[in-house]
């Protein structure tokens, strides 16, 4: 009888144990389950980072560039960007373009002849797409009179407001920067800055002036030489060989004038009268070349500035106010492969 009891006894603590395990097993296995039950839902996670702009599009205005004698011109370098994340979050970022001769590298230093950087470019406007999603940015550039006349490069860089940031998963640095290039001509400019007048001043007759300087600069991009002739008056059909056509004060009257041969010029100012050459009404190239500038902060005399001196003698019979005109014309050095006839 003891033994039946006992064995009772430990089927019943065995069947408790049994419903004790199946109740954990059903609230472990199915906590949200109430009933009788088809679907269960699931959270869904995602960050979405910024997206890099892409320039579509690089243009360089105007094309080709037709420099400014003495002068600086403006170019400008044009992009249309576009962003999935918005045109303004391109105004947002940082601009910077280099324009530079193609026979350097864009990063070279800074120089006048080939080389410049806008490390900050004008606001970004709405280019009207119609997600809004396009903008139109412009990097402007000051380009000197004496820059190389060749093929051009305008690089440009855009990053929008998103900056850069690292992958947090592989810790990858993603760079939200994109850049693009496009080519321009810059053409060929032969150009020259003389004095507006050479003024001899009161003179009598028979006596000679004394030296005038009349200096030369090239304000063009090409090594050029100098040719010079002259007549007298304003008029040159009128004034051929002459060099003054003179007006008596009173009644204006052309009493007489100054033949052509007795204005010289000379390229040093101790030359003597009689030693220096004489004007003529025939074109005729002076012993003076003048370089392309490639000093950006000083103009060098003797590269592309250079001096020449003139002087005017009276012969008799000659009364009243003269004047004349001296033509001084620049032509490109041999060798200077410009693609145009002068």
């Amino acid at each position: 009888m003891k033994i039946t009891i006992n064995k009772k006894i430990a089927v019943l603590v065995c069947l408790v144990v049994f419903l004790v395990i199946a109740l954990f097993g059903v609230t472990i296995i199915t906590p949200y389950v109430v009933g009788n039950v088809s679907n269960a839902t699931v959270i869904t996670k995602v960050n979405v980072t910024n997206t890099e702009p892409r320039i579509i599009k690089l243009v360089v205005y105007p094309d080709p560039i037709i420099l400014s004698p003495g002068n600086v011109t403006k170019v400008y370098c044009n992009a249309t960007v576009h962003d999935y994340n918005g045109w303004k979050d391109v105004a947002n970022g940082n601009r910077n373009a280099t324009f530079y001769d193609t026979d350097y590298n864009w990063n070279d230093a800074n120089d006048d002849n080939y080389h410049y950087i806008n490390a900050s470019c004008g606001n970004c406007t709405d280019a009207g797409a119609a997600d809004g999603t396009n903008a139109s940015c412009s990097c402007t550039f000051y380009i000197q009179y004496y820059a190389n006349d060749t093929t051009w490069q305008c690089n440009f860089t855009v990053a929008d407001g998103g900056g850069a940031y690292y992958w947090n998963v592989t810790r990858r640095r993603k760079s939200l920067v994109n850049h693009n290039i496009t080519n321009v001509t810059v053409d060929p400019l032969i150009a020259i800055d003389v004095p507006q007048s050479i003024d001899y001043g009161e003179l009598a007759v028979t006596e000679t002036s004394s030296m005038k300087n009349a200096t030369l600069t090239n304000y063009g991009n090409v090594d050029i030489n100098i040719s010079v002739d002259g007549w007298g008056g304003d008029d040159e059909a009128q004034g051929q060989n002459l060099s003054m056509i003179c007006r008596r004060a009173t009644d204006g009257w052309n009493f007489a004038n100054i033949s052509i041969g007795w204005e010289r010029y000379a390229y040093n100012s101790t030359m003597l009268f009689q030693d220096m050459f004489n004007l003529s009404s025939e074109e005729t190239p002076i012993n003076i070349t003048l370089h392309q500038r490639i000093n950006d902060t000083n103009i060098t005399f003797g590269h592309d500035q250079n001096r020449t001196y003139w002087r005017i003698y009276i012969p008799p019979g000659t009364t009243g106010f003269c004047n004349g005109t001296i033509r001084f014309t620049a032509r490109p050095t041999p060798g200077e492969n410009i693609g145009t006839d002068y």
